[in-house]
């Protein structure tokens, strides 16, 4: 029933998002960055945080909050301080980098985390931040075994390339890459590394709660979900077709085989991040979605269906992520997939669209989507939209039942009740003709005289 709320609010606030807005020209897409002078350094990044030419593999398990996503975290923080221009982030929430997540996990324990960022800062006075995030945790993959002729379950772990660790070596790239440019963007440039994002996100629900302690600093948030893998690539940004949704689509749409994700959000009861449900918010990007901030959420797939739900890879073999298919070996070797080429064109895209010279003011205009998305979030609307839905379905039920009632006496009423004889026969009886009586006639008497 929720649905179809979402469904007519999506098409009322399309045509207020657009309405008044003048149209503007648009640059055409700036390819300032190649695919490959970013693709070397994505392969090396991804194998150094996989440990690949290692014996042991600390980050091999990165579980959310275990001691191996704690080791990743660690890593990839000190890896890029290593690089001159990357700061850590300092402000209260994160200290030295360093972001404290707290959460409840599935198992209903307490649990703790940890989110880890830094920021390349640019020289403009007063200048906006565009913030980068992605998850760092993978899920094991449920293996049935026998143990003494006994079934087992036991979680095995895969380097999960597609699940989180392609999109960590991206961004680690496109940070050293922005450092180490001689040009100043004239903003700053954020990298979050989220800790728990299988625990219902809670990495990045912390890291949205630091955004929005001033909402007025930050331009955008892109998240980078699941990159290695899919037909395509995606681009979503709003259900609702606003500004600056527009300008990034034009940027980004159809160059390096980037599409938009046009599929309309459904609400999903029980979510635990929102109550907004598809692939382009299945990841990280589900804690930023329909806030004051705008957002990008970034991905691969293959959505060329109806259904926008779930994960969904490609039509030339069957899905990878979360089995122990989601590894380098299998996924170059047995799928003949180019895991640096096809992060290199993600890479390239998006350093591509902060070069464009108009990129900060566009992707920055507010989206003026609060008030839609807000009615949802608002608890005391949710449930008097719940309790006007009750009401609906009570009334339509009445309204059926009562006239289903009223025809069945009525057909009782007049007789026809008695139309109906059921014959009931022993099994293996053969078959009775059905006889039909009416009140009027009976059965012929004997003759007693005869």
């Amino acid at each position: 029933m929720r649905k179809w709320f979402s469904v007519i609010l999506t098409f009322i606030m399309a045509f207020a998002c657009w309405f008044g807005f003048g149209s503007s020209s648009r640059k055409a897409f700036a390819s300032t960055v190649e695919a490959p002078i970013l693709t070397a350094s994505i392969e090396s990044e991804l194998k150094n945080f996989l440990q690949y030419d290692e014996a042991e593999k600390t980050r091999l398990a990165r579980e959310a909050g275990s001691t191996g996503e704690a080791d990743a975290s660690a890593y990839i923080l000190s890896s890029l301080l290593a690089t001159p221009g990357i700061e850590a982030i300092n402000d209260g929430y994160f200290v030295s980098g360093v972001q404290a997540v707290e959460y409840v996990s599935s198992n209903g324990f307490s649990s703790k985390s940890q989110n880890v960022g830094v920021v390349i800062k640019s020289a403009t006075e007063n200048a906006k931040t565009v913030t980068f995030c992605t998850n760092i945790d993978n899920v094991a993959v449920i293996e049935a075994v026998s143990v003494g002729g006994e079934p087992q379950e036991i979680k095995v772990f895969t380097e999960s390339v597609n699940q989180s660790a392609g999109s960590v070596a991206l961004l680690m790239a496109l940070a050293r890459h922005f450092a180490t440019s001689v040009i100043d963007l004239g903003f700053n440039i954020e990298f979050a590394f989220l800790g728990a994002g299988a625990e219902e996100n809670s990495g990045a629900l912390a890291l949205n709660r630091r955004l929005n302690t001033d909402a007025s600093k930050y331009a955008l948030v892109v998240c980078v979900d699941k990159v290695v893998l899919g037909d395509s690539n995606y681009i979503f940004m709003q259900d609702f077709g606003c500004e600056y949704a527009s300008y990034i689509s034009e940027i980004m749409v159809g160059h390096y085989n980037f599409k938009n994700f046009n599929k309309t959000s459904c609400l999903a009861i029980g979510s635990g991040v929102n109550l907004f449900s598809h692939a382009g918010v299945a990841g990280s990007a589900g804690a930023f979605y329909g806030g004051k901030i705008n957002m990008l959420s970034v991905f691969s797939g293959n959505y060329n269906g109806v259904s926008g739900l779930g994960n969904s890879e490609s039509t030339a073999h069957k899905n990878l992520t979360y089995t122990l298919y989601d590894n380098i070996a299998s996924i170059e070797g047995t799928y003949d997939i180019s895991i640096k080429t096809k992060l290199g064109m993600v890479a390239s895209a998006l350093a591509n669209l902060l070069y464009q010279p108009d990129f900060i003011v566009e992707a920055g205009k507010p989206n003026n989507l609060q008030n839609a998305y807000g009615f949802w979030y608002n608890e005391k609307y949710q449930l008097f939209a719940y309790g006007v839905c009750m009401v609906l379905v009570f009334v339509v039920y009445f309204i059926v039942y009562d006239g289903l009632m009223k025809k069945s006496q009525k057909n009782i009423a007049d007789g026809g009740i008695e139309s109906l004889i059921v014959n009931i026969a022993e099994p293996g009886d053969p078959p009775q003709e059905e006889a039909k009586m009416s009140e009027k006639e009976e059965p012929p008497k004997e003759d007693k005289n005869e």
